[in-house]
């Protein structure tokens, strides 16, 4: 839309009305688009779709900068990539114009993520995200960092922080198996990982992450379902042992303290001082999770 947009004025364009049943942009689609734009010495426009509906406003100085105010966005998952001819990396970066996004219900992959805040710019042949936050009634994640496209693949580094304010409804929102109840936590450091910044790469993610979280209980699970988290209950113990330790553990492990530092390698992650501190027992823990396959080596 850029070019044309751009033009419009030149051309004593005033006005225009568009219908698309479905579109293809950046990597993914959107379905029964709607668009009213008005030109008022810049352009602004009213978007609706089966996927998001609010204003969003074009300024072309520079290489552009959209400015968006919307009640609802319900990121489609990526659509599979379209041969391209060859383009330099640098090419590919000046796609990405400056951005400035609220978005009151953002969602993605089906997943109800809360407030969205986005400011973002061109710098160099790089994108720097200058501030992400998202916030529900569960949990909050404020981030900042680079999407990088002078290498021959492109990569995403950020740093963040997620403070949570309930494990438990945080990991049901993320449909996870509920494996805890209540809890508070605090995540922070710094990922990187080949790709954009909304798609984490599990297999090329790399970086470090503490974890310090509080007050809560590791619920029973059925076996087969949430195979970490049934490691960390230690539900499993009563029936590996002789002694009787069915009132500890049996119903799960109320914890007092989660405490951990976490180095990840291309989606290994690793650590030799997991501590979870709770009135029944102590645990240390220390080896690898493959979150790619979903595997862990863990001594107890």
């Amino acid at each position: 839309a850029n070019g044309p947009m751009a033009g419009a004025g030149s051309i004593g364009l005033a006005s225009v009305e568009l219908k698309v049943e479905t579109l293809d942009l950046f990597s993914r689609r959107f379905n029964e688009v709607r668009v009213s734009a008005r030109q008022t010495g810049q352009w602004g426009m009213r978007v609706s779709a089966r996927e998001r509906g609010g204003e969003t406003g074009w300024h072309p100085q520079d290489k552009g900068r959209v400015v968006a105010r919307l009640k609802r966005l319900a990121l489609p998952p990526p659509t599979e990539p379209a041969a391209e001819p060859s383009n330099t990396p640098r090419a590919q970066a000046d796609r990405y114009p400056a951005l400035d996004v609220v978005v009151d219900d953002f969602s993605y992959k089906d997943r109800s993520l809360g407030r969205l805040t986005l400011s973002a710019i061109p710098e160099g042949s790089d994108w720097r995200i200058q501030h992400l936050e998202l916030r529900n009634a569960d949990a909050t994640l404020t981030a900042d960092g680079y999407l990088q496209w002078q290498a021959a693949q492109p990569q995403t580094r950020m740093n963040l922080r997620l403070d949570v304010a309930d494990i438990g409804k945080f990991l049901a929102r993320m449909r996870y198996p509920q494996g805890v109840r209540g809890g508070v936590a605090t995540l922070s450091g710094s990922l990187g990982w080949d790709g954009a910044p909304q798609d984490v790469d599990f297999p090329s993610l790399s970086g470090t992450i503490s974890i310090d979280g509080a007050r809560g209980q590791f619920a029973k699970l059925e076996p087969g379902i949430g195979k970490l988290l049934s490691i960390l209950s230690l539900q499993a113990l009563p029936r590996r042992v002789t002694l009787d330790f069915k009132d500890v553990f049996s119903e799960g492990f109320a914890f007092d303290s989660i405490q951990g530092k976490v180095k990840i390698q291309h989606g290994v992650a690793a650590t030799d001082s997991f501590r979870i501190a709770g009135s029944s027992a102590r645990v240390l823990m220390s080896g690898e999770v493959d979150l790619a396959r979903e595997t862990q080596a863990l001594r107890v």
